[in-house]
């Protein structure tokens, strides 16, 4: 039961793309191993088509200039691997450097979508510069071809967008 519950919220929260102000709270935890404070918001999906991007962010008190970027892919039809993330905001184009490893990939036996998903570092600024943009979109070169959904279009929003406001603001607060 349990299952399938987690099942029809997670198929819902995927299908939702209309309610774009809800969505996850960052959480706020203490590392035990340095004592800095980490701040996570986990990735939420943009303007989805087929394919849906996603961001989410981390930031580390212990380098607090810098914040983690989630960039993902959710789909029906298989993972993907990640091979490059290309970001727009407003008229400049970033390439953004991943962070070592592999693509990861997800598929719980309650999912009914597949989910790809890697690291980028990059500087907390170009968090703030996105939430304060009206024009952001995130393309994403991946095995299957390339998939572009907008982080915000002008009155255009998504989750993704609002999970980052709510993720800087929680940072503000450290």
């Amino acid at each position: 039961m349990k299952v399938l519950a987690g099942a029809l919220l997670l198929s819902a929260t995927f299908l939702a793309g209309c309610a774009t102000t809800s969505g996850l709270e960052p959480t706020v935890s203490k590392s035990g191993f340095d004592g800095a404070t980490v701040v996570n918001i986990v990735p939420h999906g943009n303007t989805c088509a087929e394919h849906c991007t996603q961001i989410g962010a981390q930031w580390n008190s212990q380098s607090p200039t810098k914040a983690i970027l989630t960039i993902g892919v959710l789909g029906y039809t298989g993972f993907r691997n990640i091979e490059k993330v290309e970001l727009r905001i407003g008229k400049d184009v970033r390439v953004l450097e991943p962070n070592p490893g592999l693509t990861r990939h997800v598929k719980e036996q309650y999912m009914t979508f597949y989910e790809s998903k890697k690291d980028y570092t990059v500087n907390l600024d170009l968090v703030r510069n996105i939430i304060a943009s009206n024009d952001v979109w995130l393309r994403i070169s991946t095995n299957d071809g390339v998939i572009e959904d907008a982080i915000v279009s002008g009155a255009q929003d998504s989750k993704g967008f609002n999970a980052l406001k709510r993720f800087i603001a929680e940072v503000d607060s450290h």
